[in-house]
């Protein structure tokens, strides 16, 4: 019975339309480690997802790709990882540079999610099995959810398995993609 499957979970908070605006109300909130998701506001053009745990320093205009984003020509998330630690692991509160979720979580959502950004993270699909489970939330307090996901090409559930090489991207309300072997090895985007 195998049980190397990383679940994930991550609320997402957003969009921001701005990297100043995310910067500080993810100051205000004493926001540390996180992923942050950005997807051109048409949702054609640029797509990144990457991770960090200093808000001040990561979202800034010197940022590689944040950087060349426009104000208001982006929408910008913030997602923090709401499920337990692995199991043997250290505990959430002890420090490492960057949590084995936040990495899995990252390199799933940059590889099934094909953004047009993250060149190291596409260049091979993820080695170890995880799923990853997204909700949203707005902005600002009181954090209500919203009433659909962030952008209607990213799933709510996505699910790789590494050893049945199989991959499911799942949008809540009847749709599903599944992936074989030969399809997810498709995604790879070359160097």
């Amino acid at each position: 019975m195998p049980a190397a499957m990383l679940m994930t979970s991550v609320d997402w908070y957003g969009p921001f339309d701005s990297l100043s605006s995310a910067r500080i109300q993810s100051q205000k909130s004493g926001v540390e480690e996180f992923l942050f998701f950005a997807i051109s506001a048409d949702g054609k053009d640029r797509s990144y997802v990457g991770l960090s745990s200093n808000v001040m320093g990561r979202l800034t205009e010197s940022h590689h790709v944040l950087g060349g984003l426009d104000e208001g020509a982006i929408d910008l998330w913030i997602g923090l990882i709401t499920s337990q630690s692995e199991p043997g692991r250290r505990p959430a509160d002890s420090y490492v540079s960057h949590s084995t979720a936040l990495h899995i979580a990252e390199h799933v959502i940059a590889y099934f999610l094909e953004t047009t950004e993250n060149v190291r993270k596409r260049r091979s699909r993820p080695q170890r099995s995880a799923a990853v489970f997204s909700r949203w939330f707005r902005p600002t307090p009181p954090w209500t959810r919203h009433a659909r996901r962030a952008h209607p090409n990213w799933p709510d559930f996505i699910e790789f398995d590494a050893q049945e090489k199989l991959a499911r991207l799942v949008w809540f309300g009847g749709t599903m993609v599944k992936y074989d072997d030969d399809q997810i090895e498709g995604l790879k985007r070359e160097a």
